[in-house]
């Protein structure tokens, strides 16, 4: 009996170090990954920022044109756009950010198509000039592309087999792609 006691002892604490050093070792390079996509984001910030400091304009462009202010899609255009005008502004958690982004471009994308299916709104000089504005302000494909790339590289890090118990016990979160035009 207490031989037994001794090797489920001995094995509880070879079990303990084993994970304790793969939370060690996996630290550094979750690390390195996730800082690898804050960098490339941090180069974002100020594009996306004129793009939707742009399309801030559309919601009321819309409503001087006589959509209803409480459509679904210009309300969220409006909350959505306070939200990454906060994520932003504190600038301390990106991935928050980039569901921030990702959730504006959607919505321009379906007011693009209700604008182009409305002979009113498609000739309207306030909302063409509003979504001409948020056209104009580019986001350099090549550093979407860069960003996007090094968070495939940080999930598959933070997924593998040897990391995923670092991952869990150290909060090292998924980090979303970013979906632009």
């Amino acid at each position: 009996m207490a031989r037994r006691f001794l090797l489920i002892s001995v094995l509880v604490v070879l079990v303990a170090l084993g994970t304790g050093a793969l939370v060690v070792t996996g630290r550094s390079t979750l690390q390195s990954s996730r800082d690898a996509v804050d960098a490339r984001w941090a180069g974002l910030r100020t594009p996306l920022g004129n793009r939707y400091q742009a399309l801030a304009k559309l919601p009321s462009a819309l409503v001087s044109a006589g959509v209803p202010s409480d459509r679904d899609y210009v309300h969220r255009l409006a909350v959505a756009g306070a939200e990454w005008d906060r994520a932003a502004t504190r600038a301390d958690d990106p991935g928050r950010e980039v569901v921030a982004a990702d959730e504006l471009e959607g919505l321009a994308a379906r007011a693009r198509a209700d604008i182009a299916a409305s002979p009113r709104l498609s000739t309207d000089p306030g909302v063409t000039q509003a979504l001409a504005g948020f056209d104009s302000a580019l986001v350099p494909p090549a550093d979407v592309g860069a960003y996007n790339d090094a968070v495939r590289t940080y999930q598959h890090d933070r997924t593998s087999l040897a990391r995923r118990p670092a991952a869990l016990v150290l909060g090292f979160d998924a980090r979303p792609l970013l979906v632009v035009g």
